[in-house]
């Protein structure tokens, strides 16, 4: 196996060549390989497969170089870009690649339909891929095996996923994606109280004070769908909302159990952890991992699920798709000290290291990821603390024990609806009418290092970067006039008519 080494006057030359506003570089011998070609062989529908969505990263550490197989690995050539093998080595480092695979229909648009960004039927699963040999031989596992489930809310609709996101470190790796497929995955939020307790007493966590168990924020539910053909999409129809799945995979020295050959090392995957419902839609998932401090992932749930938007050409759902209001961000994360502890035969914790023999069951997590808890704070909160799901928690004095603000310290009745019904909606202890009109979109994370004084690390500092609409609606009033209160109303299309302040803050 080979592989190219930048020489030190390669380096130079590009840098120069780059500040001058073009790059030439040589490189050595391309290695092409494939990561999905041979799971087309259970394809049975007739539709092509498509391999979509991959992303790659690289375990920062070194093991024995290692076939597919299992098999031991011949030691990799690293050449410069004149061709010369400048080192070998018996080690590789990991490559670490997650992506959706599957048979997908793409719908044919009718008349003007505009349906080219819509991710289509599917079939697809999500996979993880594994190189122990620098790229030349890939190892691929379905994490999801859901397209072959169906949606519990159109009992036809394949459960498809859509996206794929994953993060890395130590010899940790995280994978979350949205799925058309919300059963099983026994998510935190389903625990019964006996579970509950047994867990919380493991956490060393109160139930009534730390959110790590508690869904205060309206998880659990039913899986909704939203009917396109109601909105102009007759050929995209009704489609289920996605949930939201993860799914963890740990680096062990040694053999596999479950192979023949006897292997240096390899990558045990979890089943996979499901952590959301379904009773809203969820869309544009984000992980990341910091080694010592854990993993955290963040998302957007629209209550109505995705709102098409109207650019053309292809995207994921749909070009320049935008959100109902209400739509909220949403968090959830694993401490690092639990990544490896898995549920024996009997349910009770054990290490996955001790648990991972010949004959074991694909591990599942003991501790699950934290039940998702809302970041902003759109969803409507109506007088008496209920809400479009019932009475939720957040909306009521219980918050105030898990230390979070009083949303209904006060109510208000104002106009709402087309109709202009008089409703009475919840005003935050920091005097905010909760109007919901407002929806946060496309949040950015980035996870980074929390250390002591002896450069351990401790914990991370969790950034989070969100669009939201300002919520204002759609008000019009005559050019140079300010102030809601004291401008002169007009009528969209008029002349000198503008908007008020209109779009989104970041």
């Amino acid at each position: 196996m080979k592989r190219m080494q930048w020489a030190p006057w390669a380096a130079a030359l590009l840098s120069a060549c780059l500040w001058h506003g073009s790059a030439i570089a040589q490189v050595g011998e391309s290695i092409d390989k494939s990561m999905s070609r041979n799971l087309d062989d259970d394809n049975t529908t007739g539709i092509p497969p498509e391999a979509e969505h991959a992303f790659i990263k690289y375990l920062r550490t070194y093991v024995p170089a290692q076939l597919a197989s299992g098999a031991a690995a011949p030691e990799v050539e690293y050449i410069d870009a004149l061709g010369t093998v400048v080192k070998t080595k018996p080690v590789a480092k990991p490559l670490i690649a997650a992506f959706l695979h599957g048979p997908v229909e793409h719908p044919e648009p009718v008349g003007d339909e505009n349906v080219g960004g819509f991710v289509g039927f599917g079939l697809r699963d999500a996979y993880g891929a594994v190189s122990l040999d620098d790229g030349s031989t890939w190892k691929a596992t379905n994490l999801s095996e859901s397209a072959e489930q169906f949606s519990s809310v159109l009992p036809n609709y394949p459960g498809d996923v859509v996206n794929i996101v994953h993060a890395v470190a130590g010899r940790h790796i995280a994978v979350a994606w949205p799925s058309r497929y919300c059963s099983t995955g026994f998510p935190a939020y389903a625990m019964d109280e006996t579970e509950r307790d047994a867990l919380a007493t493991y956490l060393q966590i109160n139930v009534d004070a730390d959110l790590y168990l508690t869904d205060l924020f309206g998880v659990a539910g039913s899986q909704g769908s939203v009917d396109y053909a109601a909105q102009g999409y007759p050929t995209v129809g009704e489609v289920p909302y996605n949930c939201l799945w993860t799914a963890r995979g740990v680096l062990l020295d040694g053999d596999d159990p479950r192979t023949a050959t006897v292997e240096a090392t390899h990558v045990v995957w979890y089943k996979a952890e499901r952590l959301t419902s379904g009773v809203r839609d969820v869309n544009r998932v984000e992980i990341q991992m910091v080694g010592g401090a854990g993993v955290a992932v963040i998302w957007q749930e629209d209550p109505e699920g995705l709102l098409p938007g109207q650019g053309e050409g292809p995207g994921e759902g749909w070009s320049g798709a935008i959100a109902n209001s209400q739509t909220d961000t949403w968090y959830s994360f694993l401490p690092d000290e639990h990544f490896e502890v898995v549920a024996d035969a009997t349910g009770n914790p054990v290490a996955l290291a001790d648990y991972w023999v010949a004959g074991a069951a694909q591990p599942k997590p003991y501790v699950p990821f934290a039940v998702p808890m809302r970041l902003t704070n759109n969803a409507r909160c109506l007088g008496g603390g209920g809400g479009g799901g019932g009475v939720r928690l957040y909306c009521t004095e219980t918050a105030l024990q898990y230390g979070l603000k009083n949303q209904c310290a006060d109510t208000v009745t104002i106009p709402t609806g087309q109709n202009n019904q008089p409703t009475q909606v919840c005003v935050s202890e920091d005097g905010v009418p909760n109007v919901a009109n407002v929806a946060a979109t496309r949040a950015r994370l980035s996870l980074q290092p929390k250390f002591d004084t002896l450069g351990n690390v401790v914990g991370a500092w969790v950034v989070i970067l969100a669009e939201e609409s300002k919520g204002m609606g759609r008000f019009y009033f005559k050019v140079g006039e300010t102030g809601v209160a004291t401008a002169t109303p007009c009528t969209e299309g008029d002349a000198d008519c503008q908007v008020a302040d209109d779009g989104k803050d970041q």
